[in-house]
């Protein structure tokens, strides 16, 4: 018996010591962890699902009752949603589907695409640095996450970052997987995410692949073109499945509606070369990629970085991007959010490595206060969140309410002139869940002499509600 007493508690100690090891050995990660996941679920009880958001949410629920209907959803009374490919709704949809159309319901997809671009961009960081360091990866995820722009994305049922996602993998299968056909497939799924606003990430798919050939394997042009092509035919292919089942179901609608919106309404407008002239963009990439730009350049000023990288497959994609991101950037608007997002997601790997040199060249102190101390400030912004969940004064959140008051019981009408007004729409139209929502020209046509409530934004970010019978000129 004494034995076995002995025997026992040998066993615990064993275990207990394991435990420790394994604690002390993976401290950061376990902290990081824990970090990511009160960052990336801090806004889940509190945040409005507004603007876009709610677009995408709406069309998810409209979605989830069938994927082949003979109809192209509608996002308001008369407008087919053709503005984008489908992929991430129908992903949403399925989370519709099975757990109902509420709003935590509508977040869930892209909290599980964050956790895969964390995960991708560990591994990425570690490929890129050529040395298999949990650091690196750990830093690149908070490079990631600290950024408020990309809390944003990934609070709402936006599409940003699974195209941005599918398109680093697609870079990370190009570069360590060798096969130039897979990436293409990955590229091509990108596409059906966001649409044409991924010819950035395409351009810099095919010239990285074609740079690969030329001055990492030393091959000929025409084997250059020959991958160019293999890369190309690999993003066809869910291209033109997509295209096909537009015909197949939508005799062409769908096509037909993304031409007149995208190619002839933004590519082709006369009056985009406008924005080329105005200089918003060059604010907001200061603003949005100040501290990633700054942290290269002591990389490259503090080190060697710049010897080591400049003609890394990897890096080279991503100047390429950013050129081919900059010039999209100017010429189609001036401020975009999948080009916000998809220098964050790409930067956030080299941002990684740049911090992990340098502080192997300060002498590799110890830093374990860093994480710990940002432990504790995510945890004190994800319960602000969650004590402030019901009284946050924000405009988004009185929408919801308002909407929600009257369910649908009454129209709602929301102003047209305002800068506003497209987000107050959907959101409305989202916490209502009706068609029961107008735009002031609509409504100047099927509402006057109807009760209404009327929504419209005040000059000091609040919210004008009121119950009143429509008249025209009543805004």
């Amino acid at each position: 018996m004494q034995n076995q007493s002995v025997t026992t508690a040998h066993s615990a100690s064993a275990a207990a010591s394991k435990t420790r090891v394994f604690l002390q050995e993976n401290f950061f990660a376990i902290v990081a962890v824990l970090t990511f996941f009160l960052l990336i679920t801090a806004q889940t009880l509190w945040s409005t699902i507004h603007g876009d958001g709610a677009v995408y949410a709406w069309l998810a629920r409209e979605l989830a009752g069938g994927w082949t209907s003979a109809q192209l959803p509608r996002w308001d009374h008369t407008n087919a949603y053709a503005d984008h490919p489908y992929l991430f709704i129908y992903f949403a949809s399925l989370f519709v589907k099975f757990f109902g159309s509420s709003d935590i319901v509508l977040k869930l997809p892209n909290y599980l695409v964050a956790a895969f671009s964390l995960f991708t961009v560990y591994k990425a960081s570690q490929l890129s640095a050529g040395k298999k360091v949990q650091s690196v990866g750990i830093i690149a995820g908070y490079a990631l996450l600290l950024n408020a722009t990309y809390i944003i994305q990934i609070s709402q049922p936006s599409l940003d970052p699974m195209a941005q996602w599918l398109s680093l993998v697609s870079i990370l299968v190009l570069v360590f997987g060798r096969s130039a056909f897979l990436a293409g497939i990955l590229m091509g799924a990108a596409f059906l995410t966001k649409g044409l606003e991924l010819l950035p990430n395409l351009a810099a798919l095919i010239l990285t692949a074609v740079y690969i050939q030329l001055f990492v394997q030393r091959r000929s042009l025409k084997a250059a073109a020959k991958i160019s092509l293999i890369t190309g035919a690999g993003v066809l292919i869910p291209v033109a499945a997509w295209l096909l089942l537009d015909q197949a179901v939508w005799a062409g609608q769908w096509s037909a509606t993304y031409w007149q919106r995208q190619f002839v309404n933004r590519f082709f407008n006369p009056n985009g070369a406008d924005k080329s002239s105005q200089f918003g963009y060059v604010m907001t990439a200061i603003q949005v990629y100040f501290l990633e730009f700054f942290i290269f350049g002591v990389w490259f000023a503090a080190t060697d970085a710049w010897k080591r990288k400049r003609r890394d497959p990897l890096f080279v994609s991503f100047l390429i991007y950013l050129a081919f991101n900059m010039a999209a950037f100017v010429l189609i608007k001036k401020d975009s959010s999948q080009h916000v997002t998809g220098i964050l997601v790409a930067g956030s790997v080299f941002v990684g490595e740049a911090v992990y040199d340098i502080w192997k060249k300060m002498g590799s102190r110890r830093l374990w206060a860093v994480p710990v101390s940002l432990l504790v400030v995510a945890f004190a912004y994800w319960s602000w969140f969650f004590i402030n969940a019901e009284n946050n004064p924000d405009m988004w959140t009185a929408v919801k309410n308002e909407a929600q008051i009257f369910r649908g019981e009454l129209p709602v009408v929301v102003r047209d002139s305002t800068g506003e007004s497209y987000g107050i729409f959907y959101t409305a139209q989202w916490y209502s869940k009706s068609d029961n929502v107008y735009f002031q020209s609509d409504a100047d046509r099927l509402l006057v002499g109807h009760e209404v409530v009327y929504l419209a934004p005040k000059d000091n970010g609040q919210l004008d509600a009121a119950r009143v019978v429509y008249q025209k000129g009543l805004f």
